[in-house]
């Protein structure tokens, strides 16, 4: 397993790992997060991506904007290494603060963050919008020490 910067040549994985979920994020935001001020970071196991997650980061707050995880890579700690990798090793100062959205009905990502620190601090009202339906989000933060 190892984590890495997205490159462009990643995208059509990237993409095809994204629009394999229920609520993908879409090829347009995950092109920006290649090549704009987003970043992405890719987790590889056996040199296939099998997961990533998208930040913006100004100054001194990151908003982690997308995490997705392969279907069939899911509930064996790659999400909580890509967030570690990102709180520890791409070089965030003392006082950032971590921000982001994340379903209500998303229980497993809800008690990930929470298990990482994160405090809930609001929702948000209809935030995710789909075809059919929508869904609030619990807005959540860290600041790192």
């Amino acid at each position: 397993m190892k984590i890495r910067f997205a490159r462009p040549e990643d995208l059509q994985a990237l993409v095809s790992l994204d629009e394999d979920h229920d609520f993908p994020w879409g090829g347009q935001n995950i092109t920006s997060s290649i090549d704009g001020t987003r970043k992405t970071l890719c987790l590889t196991v056996d040199d296939q991506i099998t997961g990533f997650l998208a930040y913006s980061l100004i100054q001194d707050q990151l908003d982690i904007l997308h995490v997705a995880i392969a279907s069939e890579y899911q509930g064996r700690g790659y999400g909580r290494r890509l967030l570690n990798f990102l709180l520890t090793d791409i070089g965030l100062s003392a006082g950032t603060e971590v921000f982001l959205e994340v379903r209500v009905s998303n229980t497993p990502a809800i008690c990930l963050y929470q298990s990482m620190g994160f405090n809930e601090i609001g929702i948000r009202k209809n935030y995710y919008r789909y075809a059919n339906h929508c869904e609030d989000a619990i807005q959540m933060v860290l600041t790192l020490v």
